[in-house]
C-alpha cells in the first residue's frame, strides 16, 4: 500500500517520496487515520510544523486514547513555541500511559529549556524509571546533577547514557565537564576534544576546553577557546 511504502521511504529519510505516498493513501481513503499520522510525522521531520499540526489536529478524536499521539502533538507544539499547549499534551500522554518514558523525557527537556530544573529533574527521573535506556534523559539528568555539584551521581548517569550512545558528542562533552569538576583534567580534555572532532559546531565543548586551559594556567588558549565557543552560540 501507499502508506506502507511511505513508511519505508521515511525510514531511509526520503521524506518527499514518503509525503507523496501518504498523500496518495489519504486521497484514496479520507479516513485513513494512520496515513494522516504518518504524514504528520514526515512533515515534522521536514520541519513543516504548521502543516504537521494540521494533520495532528485532524486526529484528535480517532487518536484520543493514544499516549504516543499526544507526545507527537506536544513535540510539534514545542517547535511552534506553544509551551502551554505542549505541557498539556505531555500531561495527557502521561495520564493515558504512566509508563510512557518518551513523554517524561520530552516533558523534562521542555522544562530544561525553560530553566525549570527541579521539574526537569523529576521528569527525567520518571523517564529513566520507566525505561533505564533513555539516554537523552540520562545525559540531561547528569547535566543537572553536575550543576548541583553532585559529581559522582552525574558521572554515573552520563556513563549510562554513553553505554547507549558511545559516540554521541554532546554526551562526551558533558562527561568531560563532569570530569573537569572532579579534577580529572587530562581525561576530561581527551573527551572534550573527541566531542569536538565529532561535532565542531558545539560551542559548549569549546567553552569546556577553555575551562581546561584556564585550570592549566594557559590563559591565551583559554581565551581562544572561549571566543570560539561564544561565536558558535
Amino acid at each position: 500500500s501507499y502508506n506502507n511504502r511511505g513508511l519505508a521511504y521515511q525510514k531511509i529519510e526520503k521524506i518527499e517520496e514518503a509525503l507523496t505516498d501518504f498523500d496518495k493513501a489519504i486521497k484514496i481513503d479520507k479516513k485513513y487515520w494512520e496515513a494522516y499520522y504518518n504524514r504528520a510525522e514526515a512533515l515534522f521531520l521536514k520541519g513543516d510544523f504548521q502543516n504537521a499540526m494540521l494533520d495532528y489536529d485532524k486526529l484528535s478524536i480517532p487518536f484520543k486514547d493514544s499516549s504516543f499521539y499526544y507526545v507527537s502533538r506536544a513535540d510539534t507544539k514545542v517547535q511552534l513555541q506553544n509551551t502551554s499547549g505542549a505541557t498539556a499534551d505531555y500531561e495527557k500522554a502521561i495520564l493515558l500511559n504512566p509508563k510512557n518514558a518518551e513523554a517524561y523525557t520530552n516533558q523534562g527537556y521542555l522544562y530544561f529549556e525553560n530553566k525549570e530544573y527541579d521539574l526537569a529533574k523529576k521528569s527525567f527521573q520518571k523517564a529513566i524509571s520507566s525505561d533505564p535506556t533513555q539516554d537523552f534523559a540520562l545525559n540531561n539528568l547528569a547535566f543537572i546533577l553536575n550543576q548541583e555539584k553532585k559529581y559522582g551521581e552525574a558521572l554515573k548517569m552520563v556513563n549510562l547514557a554513553l553505554i547507549q550512545q558511545p559516540t554521541q558528542p554532546f554526551y562526551l562533552n558533558n562527561k568531560g565537564l563532569i570530569l573537569l569538576n572532579l579534577g580529572k583534567n587530562e581525561e576530561a580534555k581527551e573527551l572534550i576534544e573527541r566531542s569536538i572532532r565529532l561535532n565542531d559546531k558545539n560551542g559548549l565543548a569549546y567553552q569546556n576546553l577553555g575551562l581546561y586551559y584556564q585550570k592549566k594556567g594557559d590563559n591565551l588558549k583559554a581565551k581562544e577557546n572561549f571566543d570560539i565557543g561564544k561565536g558558535l552560540e
